[in-house]
């Protein structure tokens, strides 16, 4: 989990120089780097209780375009893993794909915010002996300051469907974001 962090983090900052050739922050392509904290909000009663040690570390990457402040983006979203029933039941993670609209509102020439939407295809791991996948909503809204044409950082809530088998491990995400424009 830290090295996939570290990895992250390092592709945000070598990708940095390649902002100097940057689009306005409302049009153009671009790419985000989250990191944060998420927490379960799914049903526990299947299995026995109703505790959830969360919490734990979530990341993010997203890649997209906008036109006028409306685009479109691709992305990868990990959860980290829930410890259900406080640590002696299964150990779940969710983690998938989204794709979906988003939007981007400049309150003032630096200061910004933004929602997005769409479908979030999920992988479950942990509460069986394969993955168990499945395709439902994610939604989310955030603001932040672009320093730049071509560097942002934000702030992002973000919530997860995933449902399967009657089942919920929906979960949503805290996460702090740099995103890179380009033209």
């Amino acid at each position: 989990m830290r090295m996939r962090t570290l990895a992250l983090g390092l592709a945000a900052l070598l990708a940095a120089p390649l902002a100097s050739h940057a689009a306005d922050s409302l049009n153009g392509a671009f790419f985000t780097g989250s990191i944060g904290k998420s927490w379960y909000n799914g049903d526990t009663s299947m299995f026995g209780g109703s505790s959830v040690n969360d919490g734990k570390t979530a990341y993010a990457a997203t890649f997209g375009m906008r036109w006028n402040g409306w685009g479109w983006d691709v992305g990868y979203v990990n959860s980290g893993n829930f410890d259900l029933i406080g640590g002696n039941g299964p150990r779940v993670k969710v983690k998938g794909w989204t794709l979906g609209p988003n939007y981007k509102f400049m309150i003032t020439p630096h200061w910004f915010v933004g929602a997005r939407a769409g479908f979030f295809h999920y992988d479950i791991t942990g509460i069986a002996p394969t993955k168990q996948t499945g395709t439902r909503l994610y939604g989310g809204v955030g603001g932040g300051y672009d320093f730049n044409d071509g560097v942002g950082l934000g702030l992002n809530y973000t919530y997860y469907q995933a449902k399967k088998n009657g089942a919920s491990y929906d979960f949503g995400a805290l996460m702090g974001t740099v995103e890179l424009r380009f033209d």
